[in-house]
């Protein structure tokens, strides 16, 4: 009855201080970001029981009360559980947080929204160089996260050994699956087993016959340029998306036939903009959980299913790298976890190998450009294999060329294909990178672009000079620092393929084509790219001429 209910006032007071007890009891425990859209409908039927109990007269004794008086009560109080709630969220992280020793902007410490509007440009990668640049070391980039560019933190963080997991960013599709999104490491190792037979010799024997077609595409393509412009960071974008296609489901894009982007691909791109920009991963997990919000990213996979599917009813004659995802089914019928499992490896497939692969191929081919004497180095390099104009050097051979491999590796330390956030979380106890403890529990990252242009690591680091792989080896000060396809028992299991890939490229371009930047451009918007998990570079115009035999 209300004459025997507590004061208004009261209430309030009440009401706050149920705020700051969730925070510190319940909500300030565990994980919670598979939980936002539970919360969010718990509160609307909080506020509506709340509003329905102050105007009822089941529970009111004179029930003068109307229903706007009722929802403003209602309001008031679920305001002032609210208050107390963040009230004591912010106070927590600003003074008691087990991150608090650790500098960086005052913003980040309060809330992730100060990430979403320093990286509301995409350019993660620049920004989180330069927080280290002005703070050091050791970064604070959000309430929880941790940025650390000591290059002891690669092994630390993904070496062998690591006691980190991936973080819960990796929750954001539940519950399709992937090898790549696994956070239990048991999970991830026996599906990682299933891949590894994907990636032996003779598999990479049989890509490297199906991607010479589209590589033979691509060379046309240029030569029938003739002289004219072209957006090499696009026509890359091309080639490795009609590769991965392929080698995925035994069917391009034909990206490089049309000369224009695949209605799949732009879905792709479009759903990973949300993580250029840093959202809260609760939030990703909200947006992923309704359909009108995340449309882009399902009809790619959406895609992805439809074309797994047709491929499971044509087995290829030079195997694929579903061939060994779908051996395990033995020709029946996935169930629907497996089915999951195959979607999500699907669009890994596709999202993995073809972004990175074309990053890597633009800031090589603009490095050359930039610096042609390497050109003239690798064509000393790669004369003595060749024959009537081709290059007729093994896979082994060609891994076993100095300053060919020295020029990717230059290129992968100053633009790495995954700049800036592969999360891990530390474990409970915390770790230690020499005398820093960084505590439990938390999200940490070590930027490979801010890293590899990081002086402590590397002599003269913003300049471009691969002889420092084999020539100057002092200019390396600590080799397990450089990791662009990442380290450990969570890394790159398809490096072997992408850098066979990129060295045909690479060295079958400088030998056939003399190059150089189109007229009026000197590479500079490429680095007007876009950081959204997996680096896409800006335009890249170049002018090719086939060289005289």
């Amino acid at each position: 009855m209300r004459d025997c209910a507590m004061p208004a006032p009261y209430m309030d007071v009440v009401a706050a201080l149920g705020g700051v007890a969730t925070h510190l009891l319940y909500l300030n425990r565990g994980e919670h970001h598979r939980h936002a859209l539970r919360y969010i409908l718990a509160a609307t039927a909080s506020f509506l029981a709340v509003s329905i109990f102050n105007w009822s007269p089941i529970f009111v004794k004179t029930p003068s009360t109307d229903w706007l008086s009722a929802i403003i009560s209602s309001a008031k109080a679920h305001g002032c559980f609210f208050l107390g709630l963040y009230s004591s969220l912010v106070t927590y992280r600003l003074f008691f947080h087990p991150l608090n020793k650790f500098p960086g902007p005052i913003g980040a410490r309060i809330s992730t929204g100060w990430l979403i509007c320093h990286f509301r440009r995409l350019n993660g990668w620049q920004q989180v160089a330069a927080l280290h640049d002005k703070y050091g070391p050791y970064v604070r980039i959000g309430p929880s996260e941790l940025s650390v560019r000591d290059p002891k933190a690669v092994n630390a963080f993904h070496g062998l050994n690591s006691k980190c997991r991936k973080d819960p960013h990796y929750d954001m599709t539940l519950p399709m699956t992937s090898v790549h999104i696994f956070r239990d490491k048991a999970q991830h190792d026996r599906r990682r087993r299933v891949w590894s037979q994907a990636f032996g010799d003779q598999a990479l024997k049989g890509y490297e016959q199906r991607m010479q077609k589209y590589r033979d595409m691509l060379f046309d393509k240029i030569a029938a340029s003739n002289g004219q412009p072209m957006n090499m960071a696009r026509w890359f974008h091309f080639y490795s998306f009609d590769v991965m296609g392929d080698l995925a489901f035994g069917k391009p894009f034909d990206m490089l036939e049309t000369s224009q982007n695949h209605r799949a691909i732009a879905m792709l791109e479009a759903g990973f903009v949300p993580l250029g920009l840093h959202l809260p991963v609760w939030l990703l997990v909200l947006g992923m959980s309704i359909p009108a919000l995340s449309k882009d990213w399902f009809e790619f996979v959406d895609f992805c299913r439809e074309r797994y599917q047709a491929r499971m009813k044509h087995e290829p004659d030079v195997p694929d790298i579903m061939t060994a995802l779908l051996k395990p089914l033995e020709g029946r019928e996935p169930t629907t976890e497996e089915a999951n499992l195959l979607t999500g490896d699907s669009q890994l497939v596709i999202t993995a190998g073809s972004h990175t692969t074309a990053a890597s191929l633009t800031s090589i081919t603009r490095l050359l450009a930039k610096h042609p004497q390497h050109i003239t180095k690798l064509r000393q390099e790669l004369a003595p294999f060749v024959r009537n104009s081709q290059i007729i050097a093994t896979q082994d051979e060609m891994a076993r060329l100095e300053h060919l491999n020295a020029v990717i590796n230059e290129s992968l330390r100053l633009y790495p294909p995954v700049p800036t956030t592969v999360y891990r979380q530390t474990p409970s106890e915390g770790i230690m990178i020499d005398d820093v403890y960084i505590p439990g529990s938390m999200s940490v990252i070590s930027p490979q672009y801010a890293i590899g242009r990081n002086e402590d690591v590397y002599t003269d680091a913003n300049s471009f000079i691969p002889e420092r792989w084999y020539q100057f080896p002092d200019m390396i000060k600590n080799k397990d620092a450089f990791a662009p396809f990442s380290t450990g028992p969570y890394g790159c299991i398809a490096k072997r393929m992408a850098l066979m890939d990129i060295r045909q490229v690479i060295a079958r371009l400088v030998w056939t084509f003399d190059f150089d930047f189109a007229p009026g451009e000197d590479g500079a918007t490429f680095e007007k790219g876009v950081d959204a998990f997996i680096m896409t570079f800006g335009e890249v115009n170049m002018t090719f001429k086939r060289r005289e035999a």
